[in-house]
């Protein structure tokens, strides 16, 4: 293993003619990484990704995001196979100067928690299954609170959501209640999970429930949604702690475009996505790129949902999951399912089938 130190020593000890060299030896509309994706029609496609693609994307992703140069940290847990981990662990902390740490390789199986306690990250990105974790393990704690404790944690639960569904109605004020409560209850909750000088809170790769992300609004951790695919390196929409809907993965980053396609009566269509972080194709797979990307550049994402006037996506399904009625109607089996988890807690996954 080779400290920092060591490396920009062996930095200082080679001649610009090399990196100069090196350079020039690179085009930035080249094929820099290979991300295989989770094949549904058969074996994984190999997604071939441009220097441009993964460039471009890491710096509108920051940039968006606001994450100041030099200033930022990040726990790196998720696979590095993925794309998403690629960009928050690797790229965007290149093109911000941000620190990242890895954690322990059993992250996923428990010791994730104590790391964010020794890190104290500044962004921090979740898959849906960990938000999921950390709110068990929140509600069997607080299920231990008793009397005073537990009333005042009430209170400041239900102003705390009251505040973030004010933020993103519009309103940014913060009343003296919500300041009192963030310094007397959520402080020592967000220290004690390790998020205490967190500012943005993601979560990706899969649709996490609405009442998971008011949980977490309840606690100060306004957890907002992140969107794309292995063929849109990573990032196409983001959100922001005050620039967030609940029910959407958020807008579109600066420079990426974004349109439905065979739009139906209630405004729902195929998301598709155009942009300088729309991959090159598929390696050997001209078939199969064509069929993703269309003559005019536009990534076909297979998801299907609604746009609105200021740009925020809603997901309502996939077009090989809808369901067909005998009267021609299509139904998004998602949000039939949403609710029947939602009406009947005990049940964890529901799948309609017609």
């Amino acid at each position: 293993v080779m400290s920092w130190t060591e490396l920009m020593e062996l930095g200082k000890n080679q001649e610009e003619t090399q990196l100069e060299a090196a350079l020039k030896k690179i085009a930035i509309n080249e094929c820099c990484t290979l991300v295989f994706t989770s094949g549904t029609e058969g074996l994984s496609k190999a997604v071939m990704l441009s220097h441009d693609n993964l460039t471009w994307d890491a710096y509108a992703a920051s940039k968006y995001l606001r994450l100041e140069e030099g200033s930022d940290s990040i726990v790196s847990y998720l696979p590095l196979s993925h794309i998403a981990a690629q960009l928050a662990d690797i790229y965007i902390p290149i093109v911000v100067a941000a620190k990242t740490i890895f954690a322990d390789s059993d992250a996923l199986k428990g010791s994730l928690v104590k790391t964010l306690g020794e890190v104290r990250p500044t962004v921090f990105l979740g898959v849906p299954r960990v938000w999921e974790k950390i709110h068990e393990r929140m509600m069997s704690i607080g299920a231990q609170t008793t009397g005073l404790k537990k009333m005042i944690a009430t209170w400041g639960k239900a102003c705390c959501l009251q505040h973030h569904i004010n933020v993103m109605n519009g309103n940014m004020s913060e009343p003296y209640r919500y300041k009192f409560y963030r310094w007397l209850v959520f402080s020592r909750v967000k220290a004690a999970l390790g998020l205490d000088r967190c500012k943005i809170f993601l979560s990706a790769a899969a649709p996490i429930s609405t009442d998971i992300k008011k949980y977490f609004m309840s606690l100060d951790i306004p957890v907002t949604d992140a969107f794309g695919m292995s063929e849109s390196t990573g990032a196409h929409t983001l959100s922001k702690p005050d620039d967030f809907q609940i029910d959407s993965i958020g807008r579109a980053i600066d420079g990426a475009e974004t349109k439905l396609e065979n739009v139906d009566k209630d405004g729902q269509g195929e998301i598709c996505m155009r942009g300088r972080h729309v991959f090159m194709g598929y390696l050997k797979e001209p078939e199969k790129t064509e069929k993703a990307l269309d003559s005019e550049s536009w990534l076909h994402s297979g998801d299907v949902g609604t746009l609105d006037s200021k740009g925020y996506i809603r997901i309502t399904g996939r077009i090989k999951e809808l369901l067909i009625t005998a009267g021609g109607e299509n139904i998004p089996p998602v949000v039939i399912e949403h609710v029947v988890k939602q009406e009947l807690p005990c049940i964890s996954n529901a799948q309609l089938i017609g």
